[in-house]
């Protein structure tokens, strides 16, 4: 990576790495190029940790039901609470607590992941799992 800042304005944001691999990365856009954020800054690791926490639940469940489309909501809490997250990060566990603080991004990631997708894949959005956790999270 390379030091930067004040690459803005930032037109989006994006996030990537659901495909098995061990990270799950942030990226933004600007009228220049793609960047893909490696460390935040002091000023922003409060912000970064908080993100990275999302992120790591986000891709836990997609890539989750991606292989186990039949999985209950037990079943997907089972396989986050025994998922250790990488080194390096500021948590080092994720609960049913975490999932459900995090349920309204995590169900916004599926949501985009499905739009993503070729049109022959089955959504993982209409999962028994999601409808679930939308429901117990009081997700809209």
């Amino acid at each position: 990576g390379v030091p930067a800042k004040k690459l803005g304005p930032i037109n989006a944001w994006w996030i990537t790495g659901f495909d098995g691999g061990e990270k799950a990365l942030i990226g933004f856009t600007t009228a220049f190029a793609d960047y893909i954020l490696m460390h935040s800054s002091e000023e922003y690791a409060p912000i970064f940790a908080l993100m990275q926490e999302k992120i790591y639940m986000s891709k836990i469940v997609v890539e989750y039901l991606q292989k186990n489309p039949d999985a209950s909501y037990e079943d997907l809490l089972n396989k986050t609470q025994t998922t250790v997250p990488p080194a390096g990060l500021n948590f080092n566990c994720f609960t049913e607590d975490t999932l459900l603080r995090h349920a309204q991004f995590v169900v916004e990631q599926v949501e985009s992941y499905d739009e993503a997708g070729d049109s022959d894949e089955q959504p993982i959005i209409v999962t028994p799992c999601m409808r679930d956790l939308i429901k117990l999270a009081g997700v809209t």
